[in-house]
């Protein structure tokens, strides 16, 4: 159960986080209680690797805080606000991957979010998320997963959503083996150079990601829209960035922060927003750490600054002993960190 101490209010919680995360070897978890507008104006400029998220949908979900019913403009204005704040503290070479689903009775839902923010971001790949499949074989028809049945005799069961992956330019890589599938025709292996001997290929952009079987929804999964966990993970390996900074801006009960820590080889800090409280102290309780109150925002993610920079150091003087970059181009990283650490704290001290 979470006690008064770590379900926020902690004084010391950023430092009762940052021990867990160290004694675990995971990802330092930044966990904030608030608007991700304004929070994400306390991130550094270009200090994301991979931002995970899934908005509300505008369709009268009854999320406990959360009035989720806007005009189509006013939602479509609030995603390119809040968009803007992500675009902001990408990175150059960073991944945005947004899931959006549509519903029968506006099935452009998606395509309008996405077109919208088409003039902030390149539509680099369109994955499709599928929740449920029927296949026929010669013995018959099975069906994997599970799906939200749809009560019409107008309209199919809706069994499938979209994650847009966005960039700034369109020519982010991509680790694609990280989330490949061994050849069916082993043959493959051979008669392929690009195989490398290896039996393993693109898996593509139709992923089949089942939601697991769950007995009680208010207690395994109190939250009304939620992606699997499975899915932020296969996005963070296919960005395949190493000491990433992982955002989730509508973190929810946490599923996005579950993946960075299954890839705690690649993830060295995630940071999540929501404005609502009950489906914090949720994540938190699951994650292990706590969750900060607005006016800790600024000092702490001041603090995440430093951190990530000599994560970045590092890594400079890595790939500088693998050949992989000139001296001058750590040279070059080292002489920006220092601009950076010149710049004052939020108290105003230098």
């Amino acid at each position: 159960m979470l006690n008064e101490e770590n379900s926020g209010r902690a004084k010391n919680s950023q430092l009762s986080l940052d021990m867990k995360a160290q004694a675990s070897g995971g990802p330092a978890f930044r966990i904030f209680h608030g608007d991700c507008v304004p929070g994400m104006r306390a991130l550094e400029k270009n200090s994301v690797d991979v931002v995970v998220t899934s908005p509300p949908y505008n369709i009268g979900i009854a999320y406990s805080t959360y009035k989720d019913k806007k005009s189509s403009e006013e939602f479509l204005d609030w995603c390119e606000q809040w968009a803007q704040g992500v675009r902001r503290v990408l990175k150059p070479d960073g991944a945005f991957f947004l899931n959006l689903g549509n519903t029968s009775t506006n099935p452009f839902f998606a395509f309008e979010v996405a077109q919208r923010l088409c003039g902030l971001f390149v539509l680099q790949n369109t994955i499709h998320w599928i929740k449920s499949i029927s296949i026929d074989k010669d013995e018959g028809t099975e069906s994997y997963g599970h799906f939200k049945p749809i009560n019409s005799e107008r309209y199919l069961n809706d069994c499938q959503e979209y994650v847009f992956h966005f960039t700034l330019n369109g020519n982010t890589r991509l680790d694609r083996l990280a989330v490949g599938v061994p050849y069916a025709d082993k043959s493959n292996i051979r008669r392929w150079s690009h195989t490398g001997g290896r039996d393993k290929r693109c898996r593509g952009n139709v992923w089949f990601i089942p939601y697991q079987t769950i007995c009680r929804r208010a207690k395994e999964r109190p939250h009304p829209a939620t992606f699997p966990t499975e899915l932020a993970v296969k996005c963070i390996r296919l960005h395949g960035k190493k000491n990433a900074v992982v955002l989730d801006p509508f973190l929810g009960i946490g599923h996005a922060a579950l993946a960075a820590r299954q890839c705690s080889d690649l993830v060295s800090e995630f940071i999540g927003f929501d404005i609502d409280e009950e489906y914090l102290n949720v994540a938190c309780e699951v994650l292990g750490c706590a969750w900060a109150t607005s006016m800790q925002n600024e000092q702490a993610l001041h603090s995440l600054k430093y951190r990530q920079l000599k994560a970045d150091i590092q890594e400079g003087i890595d790939d500088l002993q693998r050949g992989r970059v000139s001296a001058k181009s750590v040279d070059d990283l080292i002489a920006e960190g220092k601009e950076r650490l010149k710049a004052p704290k939020p108290d105003g001290s230098a």
